[in-house]
């Protein structure tokens, strides 16, 4: 069955729109900095001398994930102040399936159950210096929140 171009161009028209208004994890633009894989992302952090920001998140179905990423993740500001660490994002694209890579820090950090969107600091081996959420306030909340919990890794 062919299909006409009228319907490919609707198609089309729909998806974006979709990503646009934060409903499909097209929309995620910071993606290709965060790593999904928290042996890489630990080792990463071990050579680089750098902390973890671990995101748990759901992308296709939580709504404050969702605003999260739109207010925080996505912006220039955020990605410019995130080179200082390595990325690791575990998602849950299903409410009622863990993901097999995130089991383990599930059950470390929380003992089986998070709260989406939960984002903890870690260091390099990780040890969990402190979490933050979802605020509202954009970058600059998220950023002083962030910054708070590293100072305690320096000792400040």
């Amino acid at each position: 069955m062919q299909r006409s171009p009228i319907f490919a161009a609707l198609l089309l028209a729909l998806l974006f729109a979709f990503g646009e208004m934060g409903l499909s994890p097209l929309h995620a633009k910071d993606s290709s900095a965060w790593l999904d894989d928290p042996k890489t992302a630990f080792a990463q952090a071990k050579k680089e001398n750098k902390l973890v920001l671990l995101d748990f998140t759901g992308s296709t179905w939580c709504p404050w994930c969702k605003v999260m990423n739109k207010e925080v993740f996505s912006t220039k500001e955020f990605q410019n102040y995130a080179q200082q660490f390595v990325l690791l994002r575990i998602d849950f694209p299903d409410p009622q399936t863990v993901p097999p890579k995130g089991a383990p820090l599930l059950e470390k950090y929380f003992k089986g159950d998070v709260q989406l969107p939960t984002i903890l600091v870690l260091s390099a081996d990780g040890k969990k210096l402190g979490e933050t959420g979802y605020k509202p306030g954009g970058p600059d909340v998220f950023i002083k929140d962030v910054d708070e919990i590293a100072k305690k890794k320096a000792g400040r």
